[in-house]
């Protein structure tokens, strides 16, 4: 596996407009911890790129996404964060020509009406920049697969959070069936400095579109352009990361008579959340940065929880100040005072570096622990075990498949809580300074008396409730339709309002029951989760219609090979390109320690990274004929200049003179650093000085060996004595686990 001990140093990228002109500034870059040296640097892009964070990994960059208000969710497209984003901010009329708008679509449901009363988004700001002014949201028709004539418009809101906003709508949008498409610009001057839209690396709907009308930027997209087209080189994630929220249907039933209302409160659970902490260093691993496998020190780390009485309805942790080098190297296993034990964090964030870190993870988080991008200061994920069983070493217990917290709502909740953290590959390492642990419990149950309230005067009744039906789905939102009945109960806190007039609070999910008695019958918008309020002065029976939501979720891609288990270092990298049809076995068996060879690794690099077909008229390697099962690849890569043959004396002495390939040659570490550079297209990268003791300046791979480095795509080791500081051991041949992590990672890093 190809690591080193490296830390992220950022250049901060903030552009200061003065005048009538701009001008871009590099900031200096923060330092690290000194327990963590940095290696690389990365710089910021003005307009559209990847965001920067200061040491703390926060400053200026992707802060989380505030908790959404109380209200219902009605769409959501903030589960697939990229690590890019796009301008779209409305400056001072002295700088009005760099003023600019992204926008991205969504779909309210047919026979559907939503009425939404927030928008929440998420962004940055950079070089510690900011505060926003103030929000601008536009809602517009659509037209073809670009945003059409505006439809809402509110401009100077007030919100809280930032970077990343949660802005609640003084006015209501109130949108029926149709497609739409929102558009979010921070109102904020130059002064203050730049401020991004994140981007979301999954499709739904049409692509996100971007415009700026002084075309200040440059880029000619005056009016609405589909994004990337905008900015081709910024990764090309093709929507925004945002969400909706309020309430789905609004109906209305009147009718004469004379009214009686009950209203019977459901027992509701007494919830109470308790943290405890443990503070003190956590060395990952256990005599770090000396070593760089195995167990944690402490091994558990233990939380002890006292004073809680009931039943455990929900368990979090939090964990602060993390740093490491390699967190998809950390394994995480909690377990409760009663010996229950979930897998909380196993093989998360790749090969990211962690700075600094505070995150919470959470069984309500907006979304899962990432598998391979940067985990994000500031969020709360929902817990993730990308590694199958992968096993821990004694003391801890025998681990099980469990990954959420719900494991733990039947257990003891006082006592010790123990979480092992096992650092299980070498070449990296880190710390954390703190742990937290949050237990809620349901101390018994909590119901109002029942209020009853008659009348006999006016004779007029009215029956409205409002509430979603938005299931939120796993991945693409809206991906079927269908419908649902619902009748509501009333759950919570019966009022009565003056003397002819008996108000419920409608509080509840799935099915609910009220009866608010009318002369008549009325139909009404509602769903399977209501928030609402229920008038009535009549007597009879109010039915309600809810509209739901399906969401589809795709059955993942699984693989068979029987020496490739759960637990491999390399089972995440080779199901990747197993599924995607890069790799493959033969007898049920992937063999992921045997060496690779140049031909093998030619089909590989030609299928992961889309090299174009090339079939000359005749072979032009004597040794790989057009009978080969590599022909195709090898003549396809040649083509395209990303491999070279044999030189005429390696050629002799496997005894085929002439023009050769070496298709069953062992391909070196060295040779497969060169092939992916080259099929990736990567810009070379040469440092002053050698990142690798054992790869010269004068090596014809340090070029291509530095750059795959800078790019995080290959790592080295610790040399082996006499030599000293980091090697990448260029001439040892590669094994076939080895370069499916290697083809992994730059199949899904950008160039």
């Amino acid at each position: 596996m190809f690591k080193t001990n490296r830390r992220l140093m950022v250049a901060l990228l903030v552009f200061a407009l003065m005048a009538n002109s701009m001008v871009v500034i590099a900031a200096n870059s923060n330092s690290s911890p000194a327990a963590l040296q940095p290696t690389a640097s990365k710089l910021a892009q003005q307009a559209s790129g990847k965001p920067q964070t200061s040491s703390a990994g926060t400053t200026g960059s992707s802060s989380k996404l505030p908790a959404a208000n109380p209200q219902a969710i009605l769409y959501d497209q903030t589960a697939n964060v990229s690590t890019y984003s796009v301008t779209s901010q409305d400056l001072e009329a002295a700088n009005a020509t760099y003023s600019a708008q992204a926008a991205d679509d969504f779909v309210v449901p047919v026979g559907a009406t939503w009425t939404i009363t927030e928008v929440d988004v998420i962004g940055d700001y950079f070089g510690g920049h900011g505060p926003a002014a103030g929000i601008n949201i536009y809602f517009y028709a659509n037209s073809g697969t670009l945003p059409g004539a505006p439809v809402y418009t509110a401009t100077s809101l007030a919100y809280t959070g930032g970077p990343s906003f949660n802005t609640p709508l003084t006015t209501a949008a109130v949108l029926p069936a149709g497609t739409y498409w929102l558009s979010v610009q921070s109102r904020q001057d130059s002064a203050a400095g730049p401020w991004r839209w994140r981007n979301a690396t999954v499709q739904t709907n049409s692509a996100s579109a971007w415009r700026n009308p002084g075309n200040g930027w440059g880029t000619a997209c005056t009016s609405w352009v589909v994004e990337t087209t905008c900015w081709p080189g910024a990764g090309g994630d093709p929507d925004q990361a945002f969400r909706l929220l309020g309430s789905l249907g609004i109906g209305t039933a009147t009718a004469t008579g004379t009214a009686t209302v009950t209203a019977t409160p459901t027992p509701n659970p007494c919830a109470r959340t308790t943290s405890f902490s443990r503070l003190g260093q956590v060395d990952l691993p256990a005599g770090q940065p000396g070593a760089t496998l195995g167990i944690a020190n402490p091994y558990p780390a233990v939380i002890t929880t006292t004073g809680l009485s009931g039943n455990i309805i929900k368990v979090a942790m939090s964990f602060t100040d993390v740093n490491h080098t390699y967190p998809a190297d950390l394994d995480m296993m909690l377990v409760s005072p009663s010996g229950q034990n979930a897998t909380i964090w196993s093989d998360a964030g790749g090969g990211n570096d962690l700075i600094s870190a505070t995150l919470r993870l959470a069984d309500d988080g907006l979304t899962q622990l990432p598998g391979a991008s940067q985990i994000l200061s500031n969020t709360t994920y929902r817990p993730a075990n990308y590694a199958g069983l992968d096993g821990f070493p004694a003391p801890a217990p025998t681990q099980t498949t469990n990954v959420a917290f719900s494991t733990f709502i039947t257990s003891t909740a006082n006592g010790a809580w123990r979480l092992y953290i096992y650092d299980d590959a070498v070449g990296d390492y880190g710390y954390l300074s703190g742990l937290g642990l949050e237990i809620t419990m349901d101390s018994g149950g909590c119901s109002s008396p029942t209020v009853t309230a008659t009348n006999t005067g006016t004779p007029t009744s009215t029956v409205t409730s409002t509430g979603t039906s938005i299931a939120t789905p796993t991945s693409t939102p809206s991906a079927s339709v269908g419908t649902a009945t619902a009748t509501a109960t009333v759950t919570g806190t019966s009022t009565v309002t003056g003397t002819s007039t008996a108000t419920a609070v409608v509080t509840g999910t799935a099915t609910v029951t009220a009866t608010a008695t009318v002369t008549g019958t009325g139909t009404m918008a509602g769903t399977a989760t209501m928030a609402g309020t229920a008038t009535a002065t009549m007597t009879g029976t109010a039915s309600m219609t809810a509209t739901a939501t399906v969401s589809v979720t795709a059955t993942p891609c699984s693989i068979s090979f029987s020496d490739v288990l759960s637990s491999n270092l390399f089972y995440a990298d080779i199901q990747y390109l197993a599924c995607r049809g890069v790799v493959s076995g033969a007898n049920g068996l992937f063999r992921p320690n045997a060496n690779a060879s140049r031909g093998e690794f030619a089909k590989i690099a030609s299928l992961g990274f889309a090299i174009p077909t090339f079939t000359p008229t005749s072979p032009t390697f004597v040794d790989v004929p057009a009978s080969s099962i590599f022909y195709g690849y090898i003549e396809s890569a040649a083509h395209a200049g990303v491999v070279l043959g044999l030189t005429p004396v390696q050629c002799a002495a496997l005894g085929t003179p002439g023009t050769c390939y070496g298709p069953n040659v062992q391909i070196t570490r060295a040779q497969v650093a060169v092939i992916v550079q080259r099929a990736k297209q990567y810009a070379l990268f040469t440092p002053t000085s050698q990142s690798f003791s054992d790869v010269p300046a004068s090596s014809f791979a340090y070029g291509a060996i530095e750059t795959l480095a800078h790019n995080n795509i290959i790592n080295g080791a610790a040399c082996v004595a006499p030599a000293v500081g980091q090697c990448f051991r260029p001439n040892d041949n590669i094994k076939r686990g080895e370069l499916s992590k290697v083809v992994h990672r730059a199949m899904i890093t950008s160039n």
